[in-house]
């Protein structure tokens, strides 16, 4: 999933930084900019749908691995599975405090609602600056 996200996201941003360059080669905005300012908008908010999907379908899996591996653990207790959990999560958590709060898929959603706003506000400035 995550190699699908990061896809995504690549295909989102090229195709992004290309309508800002032709706008910008273009040299202002005009109403015919509404061709690629709102297209742009509507693929950075199906990007931020799209990962934030992607992050639901990770939490999905990741609840499962938790369950298998306290089933494991229960099975065969001699493994110390608990332990060697609860031992990794603190040691990341005492290495990374803040940055292991920020849950990866809202700075994806982030990235691609940045750019849907951009599309967004340079829609509306095409259109508010025409009339």
């Amino acid at each position: 999933m995550e190699n699908q996200r990061a896809a995504l996201t690549s295909v989102v941003i090229v195709v992004a930084a290309a309508g800002f360059g032709f706008l910008a080669q273009h040299g202002g905005l005009r109403t015919s900019s509404l061709g690629v300012t709102l297209p742009m908008f509507v693929l950075g908010a199906f990007g931020a749908v799209a990962c934030a999907k992607y992050g639901e379908r990770w939490a999905v899996h990741s609840g499962l691995a938790d369950s298998l591996r306290r089933e494991v653990g229960l099975r065969h207790p001699g493994l110390n599975l608990s332990d060697l959990i609860a031992d990794n999560r603190h040691e990341h958590w005492a290495e990374f405090p803040r940055i292991s709060r920020v849950k990866i898929w809202v700075l994806w959603v982030g990235i691609h609602l940045g750019i849907s706003s951009g599309g967004l506000v340079l829609s509306l400035w095409a259109l508010v600056s025409n009339r």
